[in-house]
């Protein structure tokens, strides 16, 4: 294994040509924590939509509502040439909590349905501050349950079942696994975590080298905090995974992770702590990547980096046998 005082981190100059030039683009906009939360919103919206694709016509959407007294919706996206039982993923998007939502990384998810030929659903939890911790995670739980019933429904019980989410959304989706393996409930096939938000500590060298001038800065990270309102209990599993004392039989887990990124470190840790307790991981750190890359799919080096981790999708769901998370947790870090 390599060890942590001979990570190699990345620096601008690493960075594609595309995400430089989006970080230049960035540097003319208020910070998203000086401004009203509305607001903040809705640039989220509009730089998704500005970096992604045009919809896919390849795959049809859904829009479900599932509980009749909660504001909670799940989208579905699927390959229109496809019925019956398929394969599931259940996403959780990012957004420190605050921001983001099923819209906001729709191309991405729209992506992983077409490509990985399965059906995802992205689900859209309460966020903070108006409901704060721990609302999205009970409202993940919610959901996952609801989907879990409805794939014995429809007939899909037998299909693999994976969790994912991107920073915010890779936090709620390990320690959703995490919480279902402590209630002896069954457990998805597979988690894929990218970019997970894993410790609130900030005290590592990413978030030294990486805390200003990048997409997801010290500053807005500390206002995603505020707002998720989990003060005093940032050492506990619930909020950071990373902090749990056993990691032992939770699902394999794919890990990828931006070279300039403030949770680097913290999401290399996890993959560390997840193969200590014997789970078989597989990290992938794309050096020349910013955090939030599968929302910046025009960018050719992200979308190939958002590729690779439904490339990992591909092979789970057709069983590929030269593909294996139990070998590839046996390899070093990079």
């Amino acid at each position: 294994m390599v060890e942590k005082e001979e990570w190699i981190y990345s620096s601008v100059e690493d960075l594609a040509p595309g995400i430089r030039r989006i970080l230049r683009i960035q540097s003319w906009v208020p910070p998203l924590e000086r401004l009203p939360i509305p607001i903040s919103r809705v640039l989220m919206e509009c730089a998704s939509r500005m970096n992604s694709p045009r919809r896919n016509p390849r795959v049809k959407e859904t829009l479900h509502i599932p509980f009749a007294r909660l504001p909670l919706t799940m989208r579905h996206w699927e390959p229109r040439d496809w019925s019956g039982p398929r394969p599931v993923v259940f996403f959780m998007h990012g957004g420190g909590f605050v921001l983001g939502s099923s819209r906001s990384h729709r191309a991405f998810c729209e992506l992983m349905a077409d490509e990985a030929r399965c059906s995802v659903f992205s689900i859209d939890y309460r966020r903070a501050p108006e409901h704060p911790y721990p609302t999205a995670l009970e409202d993940a739980e919610r959901l996952f349950q609801w989907l879990q019933e409805q794939r014995e429904i429809w007939g899909w019980q037998n299909q693999p079942l994976v969790v994912a989410g991107d920073s915010a959304g890779g936090n709620l989706a390990t320690i959703l696994c995490r919480r279902l393996r402590d209630r002896g409930e069954p457990l998805p096939d597979a988690q894929l975590l990218i970019y997970p938000l894993t410790d609130f500590a900030q005290n590592t060298v990413s978030y030294q080298k990486y805390g200003q001038g990048f997409v997801l800065t010290r500053s807005l990270v500390d206002w995603f905090f505020l707002h998720y309102q989990a003060a005093g209990q940032y050492d506990h599993h619930d909020v950071s995974p990373l902090r749990c004392e056993d990691l032992r039989g939770l699902p394999p887990a794919f890990i990828a992770l931006a070279g300039c990124d403030v949770l680097l470190d913290e999401g290399r840790n996890y993959a560390r702590r997840l193969q200590e307790a014997g789970v078989a991981v597989q990290l992938r750190v794309f050096p020349n990547m910013i955090h939030a890359f599968v929302n910046l799919l025009v960018v050719p080096e992200a979308r190939a980096a958002a590729m690779e981790c439904i490339a990992f999708l591909q092979d789970l769901f057709q069983g590929d046998e030269g593909y294996s998370l139990s070998a590839a947790a046996d390899r070093p870090f990079p």
